[in-house]
């Protein structure tokens, strides 16, 4: 069987990779030796993942994604799966699942972008697949709140405000695995939130972390597809099950 993955240095590329099952492999440095091919099934994980920055340089941000953009529109496969985030939803607090429309809102250029990607997808590849991740944490992990915290990089602008969704990735290769069985076009792979000061209080104690700041990041998402991850609605893992598998990775991260 060929199958790709796009990404496959990154964070959540190099957890997909190291799962095995692809015959091909392609970054930013040789994806445009895709073009002309075909798959049997292509998993995409290279969209770049930098917020703050897309944000901040919307332009570069675009004109990277449409360079593999123009590439998929010459290459073909019989399955697409693309890892998007659920930063495409504009407004994360409120409690939407994979049936809101999000076609034409106002979103800042990150999400806004990989909006566009998930429609590319849907409208060039007929059986395809849209993962929705939040925040993460795993092995090989390069970014965000957690990875601060645990390199004591940047602390004191870790908000304890914050409520997040947190995804390990550890469950990735095995959750695509039953959504490739359901067959499902999009799942939001969402946890129930968890307070960043829950997260300080357990891990950190002590941490020079920033005061209270709203407007915060507040991310309460859902999913329709819980029972299929062995969830209870509308989430596919509770709090405590977050939490749980964030001390395992804690505990490995602080070993090294």
């Amino acid at each position: 069987m060929k199958r790709a993955l796009i990404g496959h240095t990154g964070f959540v590329g190099g957890t997909l990779l190291a799962a095995g099952g692809f015959s091909h492999g392609f970054n930013t440095r040789d994806f445009r030796d895709m073009a002309g091919q075909h798959f049997d099934e292509i998993v995409c994980a290279g969209i770049p993942s930098v917020k703050w920055l897309a944000n901040q340089e919307p332009e570069q941000d675009r004109a990277a994604i449409r360079a593999l953009l123009e590439v998929l529109e010459r290459t073909r496969a019989g399955r697409f799966v693309l890892i998007s985030t659920i930063d495409v939803y504009p407004d994360p607090a409120r409690p939407l699942d994979e049936d809101a429309d999000l076609a034409g809102l106002p979103n800042q250029p990150y999400g806004l972008h990989r909006f566009e990607v998930e429609r590319f997808v849907a409208e060039r590849f007929p059986v395809h697949t849209i993962i929705r991740l939040p925040a993460l944490f795993g092995d090989g992990l390069k970014k965000n709140a957690l990875f601060d915290l645990l390199n004591d990089n940047m602390v004191d602008r870790v908000n304890p405000a914050a409520t997040l969704q947190w995804y390990p990735t550890r469950r990735l290769p095995g959750d695509l695995a039953r959504i490739a069985g359901a067959g499902l076009p999009v799942v939001n792979l969402v946890t129930e939130p968890v307070a960043m000061r829950d997260v300080i209080a357990r891990f950190f104690r002590g941490a020079p972390v920033g005061p209270d700041a709203e407007p915060a990041p507040h991310y309460a998402l859902r999913t329709k597809h819980a029972a299929l991850f062995g969830g209870t609605s509308p989430w596919i893992m509770a709090a405590p099950q977050v939490l749980a598998a964030m001390g395992d990775f804690v505990s490995r991260a602080r070993r090294r």
